[in-house]
């Protein structure tokens, strides 16, 4: 038996500086908990070998009370109060192509989010000819699925006042961003908003 029974991690450098983790081995899985933005992220870990050769991995996770831009970091694009369940599964043999094989679906909930950038009710409002400004949204749902590196973001509804929209964004390749949705505010409904760009 090779596999640790307990393990800390602190991360002193880099985009993540000051977040922790810790894994503890139960009869049946690791337990994680880290801590992160504010917030913590917990969930059982199980590894099991597969058959001939290789690891299988299989987790849920649950965030909670995680300011999103620490996951984001440098960009502070999206700000807010996180919290999310994850169940995630990946089979391998090597740990370092763990991250091109990972799938996860990830339903989540941003409370007091701020969008940095764009001002949607104007841009609602003026058919786009407004668009720069920021957006305060009580809350922002959706669910995120992962596939290797690709990201896709669906059934993504922000809302706050008379402002709401919706839409699905995917992000792939050098952290670029594409997708389409609708907005509405007030007696305006149903514009149609193109998301393009890269997700700084």
């Amino acid at each position: 038996e090779v596999l640790p029974q307990t393990a800390r991690i602190q991360v002193v450098e880099g985009r993540f500086a000051g977040a922790r983790a810790q894994l503890e081995r139960q009869p049946d899985a690791w337990q994680l908990r880290s801590e992160i933005g504010g917030g913590t992220i917990t969930g059982p870990l199980r590894l099991q070998p597969v058959r001939g050769a290789g690891w299988r991995l299989n987790g849920e996770l649950a965030t909670s009370n995680v300011e999103v831009s620490a996951l984001t970091a440098p960009s502070r694009t999206l700000t807010g109060k996180l919290d999310a369940r994850t169940p995630l599964q990946a089979e391998f043999t090597d740990p370092a192509a763990l991250a091109d094989v990972l799938r996860s679906q990830t339903r989540f909930t941003v409370r007091n989010a701020l969008l940095q950038g764009i001002d949607l009710a104007a841009a609602v409002r003026t058919l786009g000819v407004s668009r720069e400004g920021n957006t305060q949204l009580d809350t922002l749902t959706g669910q995120v699925a992962t596939q290797g590196r690709v990201i896709q973001l669906t059934n993504l509804v922000a809302s706050s006042g008379m402002l709401s929209a919706n839409g699905n964004v995917t992000l792939a390749g050098v952290r670029t961003l594409s997708g389409k949705g609708t907005g509405s505010v007030g007696q305006v409904v149903g514009v149609p908003l193109a998301v393009g760009g890269t997700i700084d």
